[in-house]
């Protein structure tokens, strides 16, 4: 059997500014224990932050990338449609006479001759 700790005559033997000392020490052993807890979780929580904020900058300049390229596509295309328009003008004005001359061979017909019209153009 453990024989029981006797505080009192531990108590008389440090004196009572012994004992405030003591507690004192435990209590500031205690504190500075968990200051070292409280500073380790901040530490995580830190580098958790520093984590999430280089991921947010890296999606942010991914999304900015993707943006100029995007805008980039779009001018390119808009680019090509006004080429296309332009040409589509251009045919339209190049064909407007052979069209006329269609028109017209539909209602009057072929002249007799034709055949030789087209043999001395080389055609």
């Amino acid at each position: 059997m453990m024989p029981a700790i006797n505080f009192a005559a531990i108590f008389r033997a440090i004196g009572f500014r012994g004992a405030i000392a003591i507690i004192a020490l435990i209590a500031l052993a205690v504190v500075m224990w968990r200051a070292d807890a409280i500073s380790e979780s901040r530490d995580k929580l830190r580098t958790a932050l520093a984590t999430e904020e280089a991921r947010h900058a890296v999606t942010r300049q991914s999304v900015d990338t993707l943006t100029l390229e995007m805008k980039r596509l779009v001018e390119e295309g808009e680019a090509r449609a006004e080429r296309v328009d332009k040409a589509m003008q251009q045919v339209a004005e190049d064909t407007a006479p052979l069209k006329a001359e269609a028109e017209r061979i539909e209602r009057e017909g072929l002249p007799a001759d034709y055949v030789e019209q087209l043999q001395e153009a080389g055609v």
